[in-house]
């Protein structure tokens, strides 16, 4: 039963992310400080000050991911991952964030002691 929900999940999935970034403009580029991370800011047309923002982590070695830190300068996003992310896999991690200016959001992991 597990499984099947995860497949089912697995295939929604990424027709949610296009329905939310539906409506919005996009800009991809690389976080400066940490080159396993990229960002995707999709900012939503009819609420200026909300911002689609989705970040990819792919790791170059096993990492065990404790939390994430999505941050705008109006707010913070604080995720609880808690999950082991393998060699050369990648995960995605995002909210809708407050944003004055989309430039200025960015992501921090923060990793736990290897298992």
């Amino acid at each position: 039963m597990k499984t099947k929900i995860a497949i089912i999940a697995a295939i929604l999935a990424p027709f949610f992310v296009m329905w939310a970034l539906q409506d919005a403009i996009a800009q991809v580029y690389k976080e400066v400080d940490d080159d396993r991370i990229v960002k995707v800011i999709a900012e939503k047309r009819q609420q200026p000050h909300l911002a689609n923002y989705l970040i990819r982590f792919c790791p170059d070695e096993r990492v065990v991911v404790d939390t994430v830190l999505l941050h705008s300068d109006v707010e913070t996003r604080i995720l609880g991952v808690n999950k082991v992310v393998e060699k050369d896999k990648c995960t995605y991690y995002g909210a809708v964030m407050l944003a004055n200016n989309p430039d200025s959001l960015g992501a921090t992991i923060i990793e736990r002691d290897r298992l």
